[in-house]
């Protein structure tokens, strides 16, 4: 689900996972029309307009019908916008275990533990929630010697095809 971030009269769309930054923090948060007509019911509707001027491609107006047509119009807006994500942090613990499994090779579940400091089951959340499921890299995943062994394959080993990560917990 979006969440959005009205901030200096402009409205920003972040996916409810991500981490937001204080710029957009400090902004007025929805999630739902029915929250955006309650945030927006006291507001000049010069507000309205200069909100509405602001999104990219719009004609814009002076003025209005009503206020539930403005509320409506934003909210349409707003669902055209992408979301953006929080700026990523280089030597995060994600960028070492990317490092390893992209290593012809792989990685060990027991060399990503010794990297990361993490437990296993950790690991393999890591592995299918954030490198499977939400950066939708192929992972392989076989045993090599009796030791899980991980390694991302195909054009994804490579960085093509693989959605840019977001944001991670570094601990």
């Amino acid at each position: 689900m979006k969440t959005f971030y009205i901030h200096a009269n402009k409205v920003t769309a972040c996916q409810s996972q991500d981490r937001v930054s204080a710029l957009q923090t400090a902004g007025e948060r929805f999630t739902t029309e029915a929250e955006l007509a309650k945030l927006v019911a006291k507001w000049p509707t010069s507000r309205l307009h200069e909100i509405w001027n602001a999104f990219p491609g719009t004609r814009p107006v002076r003025k209005f019908t009503d206020r539930k047509t403005a509320v409506r119009r934003i909210w349409n807006e707003a669902q055209k916008l992408d979301p953006i994500s929080s700026p990523r942090r280089a030597g995060t613990k994600a960028d070492q275990i990317l490092a390893l499994l992209r290593r012809p090779s792989g990685a060990t579940l027991g060399s990503i533990i010794q990297a990361t400091g993490w437990q296993p089951h950790s690991v393999r959340g890591f592995v299918s929630g954030t490198l499977v499921k939400k950066m939708k890299l192929r992972v392989k995943s076989f045993r090599r010697n009796g030791e899980r062994v991980y390694a991302i394959r195909g054009k994804s080993a490579t960085g093509g095809r693989a959605k840019p990560l977001a944001s991670t917990a570094s601990t």
